[in-house]
Formats: structure tokens, C-alpha cells, sequence
């Protein structure tokens, strides 16, 4: 199994517009990133988001 990058800032911020919740909390990114568990949930999301960026638009037609 190969290592992914770790995401960068942007992916990161990317991934915490997308989590409303947090918003509405009244979170913001830095408090978002300084509790361990809310930045590993942060992290996998935007990883998985790049895998999913990443993909053909039409992938059955490969």
C-alpha cells in the first residue's frame, strides 16, 4: 500500500466548508484543526475527496 501526500491547507479548509455543522457550532478552522480527533476527520475527508476529484468523468467508458 503506498503513502498518500498529506493534504494540503486548502484541501483541508475545503474539507472544513464542508462540514456545516461545525459551522454552525460556531467552530472556527484553527479550534477545527487543534482538536485531534476533528483534524484526523478533516484530513480523511479531503483525502478522500482528491481521490474522488480525480476520477474520469465518465469512468465506463475506460
Amino acid at each position: 500500500m503506498t503513502r498518500q501526500e498529506p493534504p494540503t491547507t486548502d484541501e483541508l479548509r475545503a474539507a472544513f466548508d464542508r462540514a456545516r455543522v461545525l459551522h454552525l457550532r460556531g467552530w472556527t478552522f484553527a479550534r477545527a484543526l487543534a482538536v485531534p480527533l476533528v483534524a484526523w476527520s478533516l484530513e480523511k475527508s479531503a483525502l478522500a475527496a482528491r481521490r474522488t476529484h480525480n476520477q474520469p468523468a465518465q469512468p465506463r467508458l475506460i
